[in-house]
Formats: C-alpha cells, structure tokens, sequence
C-alpha cells in the first residue's frame, strides 16, 4: 500500500470534500456500488494458502506475506457481522512518531481526517489509499477498527498495576 504524503492526503480530502458538496446538493450522481457481503467460519489454519481469509480478503499466501514484511507488527482481522472484513496492522513505535509528524503536516484539527489518515496507513485490505475509498466504506467501519488498533497497540487504561 503506498502511503500518502500529507500534500497528497490533503489534496485528496479538499476534492472529497468538494465532491460531497456536491453530492449534499444532488448534483452528483450516485456511482457507489454496494459493498458485497463477506461471511467465513474457517479458522485462519484450515485456509489452503490461496484461498482468501474472508470473501474478497486476501489469502493465506498473502497474510504470510504480510506478516514477513512487518514483524514487529501484530496482523489483525475485523470481521463486521455482515461479514465485512478489514485485515490491519499494529504500529511500531517509531511508526507512530512518523504517523504523528505527518499529521501535523496536514494542519487540520478535524479529528476524521486524522483518524482516516491513521487508518489508511494501517489497513492491509482492503485498498482504503484514497479518502473516495474511504468514504464509500460502511460508515461505522473506520471508527471500529481504530478502536481495536487503539486497544491491541497498547493506548489503553492500564487494567492493573502490580507493586513488586
């Protein structure tokens, strides 16, 4: 997945918003096709390694792929109850700092845009590497895989701190 320069991602959401606008108005034309349904109760090692993960998700083959290009990552699956399936990473510490920097490139306070740049830079599958793909995805979908990288990346609560 290419990762976006903030001058890109920038110019990317000023024509997604010019194109909502748009839309908002009618004047656009519904081109959104609907995202078909994804649904798989094999366990990730009864896959034969071409066989996607979930419907329209990459493969085996692929996640192991995936998984050698990023190993100080954890590779994680969120499946929605339609089926819809978004396979994601962690990030590195250093990662993170990067990703900070980035953002503060863009110079937005909106706190979307953010999350949709975090987003794209951590989504495996599907694409999401433009704010159109991103914003013709299930509208809750964003929100609820950052809250599952939030959680498996550590910025948590702490649940319990022990005195040794």
């Amino acid at each position: 997945m290419p990762e976006l320069t903030p001058d890109e991602l920038e110019a990317n959401f000023a024509q997604l918003d010019a194109d909502n606008a748009q839309e908002a108005n009618g004047n656009l034309e519904a081109a959104e096709k609907p995202l078909p349904p994804r649904t798989n109760n094999t366990s990730l090692d009864e896959l034969g390694m071409e066989e996607p993960i979930f419907d329209g998700g990459p493969t085996r083959a692929e996640v192991e792929a995936y998984k050698a290009s990023y190993p100080h990552s954890k590779l994680l699956c969120v499946l929605l109850e339609d089926g819809y399936g978004v396979l994601y990473r962690t990030l590195t510490r250093t990662e993170w700092k990067v990703i900070q920097k980035a953002l503060l490139a863009l110079k937005t306070d909106e706190p979307e845009k953010r999350e949709e740049y975090v987003f794209a830079q951590i989504v495996l599958s599907p694409d999401v590497s433009t704010p159109e793909i991103i914003g013709n995805l299930p509208a809750g979908i964003v929100p609820t895989v950052m809250t599952q990288f939030y959680g498996q990346s550590g910025f948590t609560a702490v649940v319990q701190s022990l005195q040794l």
